[in-house]
């Protein structure tokens, strides 16, 4: 039956409700009706937000974990590389496309402190 309570998606829910309200609220002023100007920047603000949220958790986590006494002495370095996948042309009557893989977040962290490795390796690429 339907009448399991799935708090994963009651989680994601209660946060991404408030951000899509921002964002539409924008989108409005930019001429929207009934939500996005397209769906393509719908499902694009979906997704980075998502990646935010997921990310917003994991440090958390992490910070939990760091605070903890000892945990240096038995790790060096912690390397945190986040993104997204992007499907190109998967489906139905698509041509299709290689899938491609956009960083977010690229960040190294040790007992001194964290470091942003993001233009060192993807320094070429814009910021999202």
């Amino acid at each position: 039956p339907n009448d399991k309570f799935d708090y994963q998606e009651e989680f994601i829910i209660d946060e991404l409700t408030p951000k899509l309200q921002t964002l539409l609220e924008q989108q409005k002023n930019s001429g929207a009706v009934n939500g996005f100007v397209n769906a393509n920047t719908a499902l694009a603000a979906v997704t980075c937000n998502m990646f935010d949220i997921v990310n917003d958790v994991m440090e958390a986590q992490l910070d939990a974990s760091m605070s903890k006494d000892g945990f240096w002495n038995k790790i060096s370095e912690v390397t945190l590389l986040g993104g997204i996948v992007v499907n190109r042309g998967h489906g139905a009557g698509l041509v299709g496309g290689d899938d491609y893989f956009q960083p977010l977040q690229f960040k190294a962290m040790n007992k001194n402190g964290e470091v942003d490795m993001w233009d060192q390796v993807f320094g070429d690429l814009k910021r999202v």
